[in-house]
């Protein structure tokens, strides 16, 4: 089966580690939040959504003086102060799921290490977002973000390429006793209407007392300004449309050889470690 073929559903394997699906915004003050924490909560509560407990967190923010808002978790750059800032976060049922909220921004993370469908946590963040788009009159959209983290390990480097594409994964020698310790390759793209962070990066360490190499995939696939934003808030299927990207961007990552493995789960777990079955 060629690549293109390849669909999600024929993947029955996989090495995702992290998704992360976050609103940035302005024009809501910590006040208005905690008028509407109440109804959020509420639904949150809801059996289907699963979250089962509230506390809440102080953060320390960094103010900036840059438009583009995904300079904002890069901490110390063109600061100006930093204030600290309530957060509300609730825990699900499924200790591997949160949601945060403050005056600046919404976020569900979910550290899986089974694959989990990300669409019906967008589907909660977004009802969230109407809520908060109804109830606050200066409400302004900044970003929108669909992030996923891949990540695997091999032992022996010299196969990575039996693994992942050479147009992403290469590794460059400086003569025969020459060792890798860190690789990091970053790519800043549009793709269609969206802006894209993709970041491949292959770190050294230690696994069972033997030498191994984290391999990473980290895409970042994102929305800038309100009225982009407030476009997938009114319409869903932007989301999904942004999901079939990073699917389409992690396949392309991957060589045939592994992505044939990963369907019929004949990879040799004794070579690359991190990879699960999808249930």
């Amino acid at each position: 089966m060629v690549k293109s073929d390849i669909n999600r559903a024929d993947i029955k394997y996989n090495f995702l580690k992290k998704i992360i699906i976050r609103f940035d915004f302005q024009g809501m003050d910590e006040s208005e939040l905690d008028s509407i924490i109440s109804e959020i909560g509420i639904y949150l509560r809801k059996e289907e959504n699963g979250y089962i407990s509230k506390n809440i967190e102080i953060s320390r923010k960094m103010d900036f003086d840059v438009d583009d808002p995904e300079l904002i978790e890069k901490e110390g750059l063109f600061a100006k102060n930093v204030r600290e800032q309530k957060v509300y976060v609730f825990k699900n049922r499924d200790p591997q799921v949160e949601f945060q909220i403050s005056s600046t921004f919404a976020v569900i993370s979910i550290d899986k290490t089974k694959y989990v469908d990300c669409l019906q946590y967008c589907k909660t963040l977004i009802y969230i977002m109407k809520i908060v788009m109804e109830k606050i009159p200066y409400f302004y959209c900044l970003r929108f973000g669909l992030r996923k983290i891949n990540q695997c390990f091999l032992f022996d480097i010299n196969t990575i390429n039996n693994y992942f594409e050479k147009s992403h994964y290469q590794i460059y020698r400086f003569g025969k006793n020459s060792r890798i310790k860190t690789v990091e390759h970053t790519d800043h793209m549009f793709i269609e209407n969206y802006n894209l962070n993709l970041t491949r990066t292959i770190v050294h360490g230690k696994m069972e007392e033997k030498d191994a190499y984290q391999i990473n995939l980290d895409a970042d696939l994102y929305l800038l300004g309100d009225e982009e934003v407030k476009r997938i808030i009114q319409n869903q299927s932007c989301v999904k449309n942004m999901n079939d990207i990073l699917f389409e961007l992690y396949r392309d990552s991957i060589t045939e050889e592994f992505l044939q493995q990963l369907m019929d789960g004949t990879f040799d777990s004794n070579l690359v470690k991190g990879v699960m079955k999808n249930d």
